[in-house]
């Protein structure tokens, strides 16, 4: 059955009618403002900070299908930050929704990255990334040029956060030309560093806002405000380990491909309410730009008070050594047995053997205080340490000295570099290359490739949880001096990130934070996969 003139012009009289009769899909209530200011021609500019998982990949794809659907000469762009994100989210989508939508509103050839109807009315999708590299000659200083439609051109930044500065200038440009302009951004707002938080500062732009609240699926638990979250984390957090995996399985999911409460409290207790992932991914907020410290002095006293931990009956110890880099810094030695820092020792200007030396006696001391530990990790830092470590497992194989072999025996060195991002070896230790593939691709390495910056990142970021809810550190003024000093941040692609000791030094005018830094070493060693078997698993306790 065809349509009449009058459903045709009632289909395409609005992107809301284009979608839900055209499409038969129905988008979440939260998106109707934003179509309301697509259809109402008022707005050139429209922003969109979300949290994680609102479906905006479902929605845009047929935003855009709806707006080529409606309006001849018609250009469109679409792009994001990696031509995956194009390709395999936002176009992948888009085929399914024009594909899926009536037979008689189908027109124009359909290709993985672009709908071509004529000359005059096409959209298409690429990185600025990948465009930039496969172009070169006169006329290509924009990616955007020669886009301008005739009747209307619309950009569309997904993921808009991390977008270089440089296409968001270039793309201005096309708002010059045509009947009517309209640029659309949408992202998590995870950075405050980023031309996409500009927008939420500038007049010139309609700007929305989807938090976790908006989902179905915390309206459907009760859960309205940060408060209900913090709330029902802390109730959970009380439970034994069972009843809180049953508590967390038993939410109410109606709409179960979008944010659901299990996540939410499940970072909730991994990051805490005002972590800035948390702020961006889960309430959908940029990160708070006076909430850079690592941990307050209240939180670090806090930890002081805490009760010691029956460490008689741990099994296994950890040693964390930040081997100097120059000048007057110091190496740095700190051990943990539980959730108890129980020893800390600086090393002023000694070379690789006098180090070497040292961490030893610090081990034998170790092993003759607390005999009950049958393995001691020690985390050492990979950087100015790589002398260190190769002298320790060298001593670790030799038997030439029997006192330092015994010492080293059952010793696990592991070596951890800073600025490394390898989240396979982070989560399952040394693999073989086909397993190291094979596991590219598992949960909680990509949330950890999306979350940190680098393993320096994560590991401060451990430590100031652990700190917060479970070490007791030793109370050492040390502590107190260099750990709230030490600034967190987050990069252009909302991974976390910490500053490094150059810049540290710069800002603060003080000497590296060694000490803090090994502590945050031996720390990491309590989470990092130690044995080199590509099952072997070490979650940190807390």
């Amino acid at each position: 059955m065809s349509l009449t003139a009058e459903q045709f012009d009632f289909i395409t009289s609005s992107i809301g009618n284009y979608i839900e009769v055209g499409h038969g899909d129905e988008l979440q209530a939260y998106f109707e403002p934003v179509i309301q200011a697509i259809d109402s021609g008022r707005y050139q500019r429209i922003a969109i900070k979300a949290c994680h998982a609102v479906g905006k990949t479902f929605s845009f794809a047929r935003i855009g299908d709806a707006i080529m659907g409606s309006y001849d000469e018609t250009k469109l762009i679409s792009t994001a930050p990696t031509y995956r994100q194009v390709h395999d989210l936002l176009w992948k989508e888009w085929a399914t929704a024009h594909n899926n939508k009536l037979p008689e509103l189908k027109r124009g050839r359909l290709n993985e990255t672009e709908l071509w109807i004529n000359s005059e009315t096409f959209a298409r999708g690429f990185s600025p990334q990948r465009r930039v590299k496969s172009e070169t000659g006169q006329g290509t200083d924009s990616v955007f040029q020669g886009y301008h439609g005739k009747f209307m051109t619309v950009i569309i930044f997904d993921e808009a956060t991390d977008v270089d500065p440089q296409f968001w200038e270039q793309a201005e440009g096309l708002l010059n030309s045509g009947y009517r302009v309209l640029f659309i951004c949408i992202g998590n707002p995870t950075s405050r560093n980023c031309k996409f938080h500009d927008c939420f500062k500038d007049r010139l732009w309609k700007t929305f806002s989807i938090t976790c609240f908006d989902s179905p699926n915390l309206k459907a638990n009760g859960i309205h405000t940060v408060e209900d979250i913090q709330k029902e984390a802390d109730y959970v957090q009380t439970l034994p380990d069972y009843e809180a995996i049953e508590r967390l399985m038993s939410y109410s999911a109606p709409v179960p491909y979008l944010i659901n409460t299990r996540w939410v409290i499940e970072k909730a207790i991994e990051w805490g309410v005002d972590h800035p992932l948390f702020m961006g991914k889960v309430l959908g907020e940029f990160p708070n730009a006076d909430g850079d410290n690592l941990v307050s002095e209240a939180e670090i006293e806090t930890s002081w008070s805490r009760e010691a931990g029956d460490i008689e009956k741990e099994t296994e110890g950890f040693i964390g050594l930040d081997v100097a880099r120059f000048g007057i810094d110091k190496s740095a030695l700190s051990s943990m047995i539980g959730n108890d820092q129980i020893a800390r020792l600086s090393m002023s200007k000694n070379d690789t053997n006098q180090v070497v030396g040292k961490t030893i006696n610090f081990i034998e001391e170790h092993q003759e205080n607390y005999p009950q530990i049958r393995e001691w990790v020690v985390a050492v830092d990979g950087g100015f340490g790589h002398g260190v470590i190769d002298r320790l497992r060298e001593l670790q194989e030799s038997e030439e000295d029997e006192r330092v072999h015994k010492i080293l025996k059952p010793v696990e060195i592991l070596e951890i570099n800073f600025g490394s991002s390898d989240w396979v070896m982070f989560h399952y230790g040394w693999v073989d290359e086909f397993t190291r593939r094979k596991r590219m691709d598992d949960r909680k390495v990509q949330e950890d490739r999306e979350n940190y910056a680098n393993f320096k990142a994560k590991m401060f970021d451990l430590l100031a949880r652990d700190i917060k809810k479970s070490i007791r550190l030793l109370k050492d003024d040390v502590y107190l001096k260099q750990l709230p000093t030490i600034k967190k941040d987050v990069d252009s692609k909302g991974r976390l990130k910490i500053e490094s000791k150059e810049d540290y030094k710069k800002r603060t005018g003080e000497t590296s934070p060694d000490d803090s830094d090994s502590l945050a070493l031996c720390n990491f060693g309590r989470y990092f996969a130690r044995s080199f078997s590509s099952m072997s698993l070490f979650v940190g306790k807390n």
